[in-house]
């Protein structure tokens, strides 16, 4: 257990950085954190490793000096896991006003702290939301596509959603969601709206942070900005380097506006806008919202998609603004966003999954040839090593076949 010196870390919000057995991200991670600004003195920081048998991380943390305040160490005898060391940390609330959790291939924004400090001091008292996301977030993984919250006047929005790039946690927040974890029973995924993906996970904590926001009408809030961002290194969830997750972080902070929760912009947890109903002239307790193609359930009566169905199509929008529920918001006309009415069908529609409209939407801008070049490269690495060795000698060999003095 943590060994506190004193009980005035009850009124801080302590840094938590989640390690296993890579020191180089550590050291990142800390030489960023050691470079941010704290308007506050004395910051909590607790260095929590797992079970991985690193000597040299075990006695780099055990040594390494913090700058700012009391450094707390934890290297656990045992493999927890991912899941469980999250959890284990998440408990660690219990001696703070708060944690902000890092894992180790994070690097921070110098402004992250100032930041994670206001908006713990907001919501904290906004029973709706359950987190405080540092990262914000470009991509929906669930389909692979660029994701483009909606602007407001405020500097959040509200999603359901785990953020698990750098977050924030009050006590009154993890609270509420271990006491909901504590009675939970894994059958009730079956009726829990959140992506099939997410409910596949084996070794993730956050498939559990999915269905408690949803079970409980909760949001994380998301700064439009972000205040960290992430390296994706090859590691429990990740098998190659891919910096897809990597985003521009803020590096002059500046006062935010906040706003409550049921005041913001919000997303569900297929990424989603939600209260989309008063746009198309139906009820949101019977309008299903599809707008990024990963849902592959629909339990309402009518359908807001950009997939063709072989249902009656009420109404069309064009996919030209952005962000895409934009089109719907301000009636433009054309196609390529679909209302339907799935209680009658369409005798002439078709089924199509991420029709070609669609795809040009998100990807325009994008080159051609640059695509392929990817689409190629993703092929061949599918393939048996063996064969990709034989194909590239056979590329080699045909390219010196074709040599002419002025190549050479």
């Amino acid at each position: 257990m943590l060994r506190l010196v004193s009980d005035l870390n009850k009124e801080k919000i302590a840094i938590v950085v989640v390690g296993y057995n890579r020191l180089y991200p550590i050291q990142r991670l800390l030489k960023s954190l050691e470079a941010a600004n704290y308007r506050e003195s004395d910051i909590p920081l607790v260095l929590s490793i797992d079970c991985g048998g690193n000597d040299d991380l075990n006695s780099y943390v055990n040594d390494y000096k913090w700058p700012f305040g009391e450094k707390y160490v934890i290297i656990h005898e045992k493999r927890l896991g991912l899941k469980q060391h999250i959890f284990s940390c998440g408990d660690l609330t219990k001696y703070f006003k708060g944690i902000n959790l890092l894992e180790d291939d994070i690097y921070v924004s110098p402004c992250f702290y100032n930041y994670a400090l206001d908006a713990c001091s907001y919501y904290d008292k906004d029973s709706n939301a359950a987190c405080i996301a540092l990262y914000a977030k470009t991509l929906n993984e669930v389909v692979s596509m660029r994701f483009t919250p909606c602007k407001s006047a405020y500097s959040v929005y509200a999603i359901q959603i785990a953020i698990t790039w750098g977050q924030c946690w009050t006590t009154r927040m993890w609270k509420d969601f271990r006491v909901w974890l504590d009675n939970f029973d894994d059958t009730r995924f079956e009726n829990i709206d959140i992506p099939d993906q997410v409910k596949s996970y084996t070794r993730a904590w956050s498939k559990y942070f999915y269905a408690f926001l949803v079970e409980n009408g909760k949001f994380v809030v998301s700064p439009y900005e972000s205040y960290t961002t992430n390296f994706s290194e090859i590691g429990e969830h990740a098998m190659t380097l891919n910096p897809v997750a990597q985003v521009p972080i803020v590096n002059c902070y500046k006062s935010c506006n906040f706003a409550p929760v049921n005041e913001l912009v919000q997303y569900d947890s297929f990424m989603n806008p939600l209260h989309m109903g008063k746009y198309v002239g139906i009820g949101d307790e019977d309008l299903c919202v599809d707008l990024s193609g990963g849902r592959k359930h629909v339990s309402k009566r009518y359908l807001l998609s950009v997939e063709k169905k072989t249902y009656k199509v009420l109404n069309q929008y064009a996919l030209a603004l952005r962000p895409i529920e934009e089109n719907v918001k301000k009636h433009i006309q054309g196609e390529g966003i679909f209302l339907y009415d799935t209680s009658q069908v369409d005798p002439y529609g078709v089924e199509e999954h991420h029709p070609i409209q669609f795809l040009l939407y998100y990807l325009g801008g994008y080159q051609t040839r640059m695509l392929m070049k990817v689409v190629k490269y993703r092929l061949l690495q599918r393939l048996p090593k063996k064969i990709r060795l034989m194909l590239k000698s056979v590329s080699y060999t045909h390219l010196r076949a074709h040599e002419t003095p002025e190549h050479l």
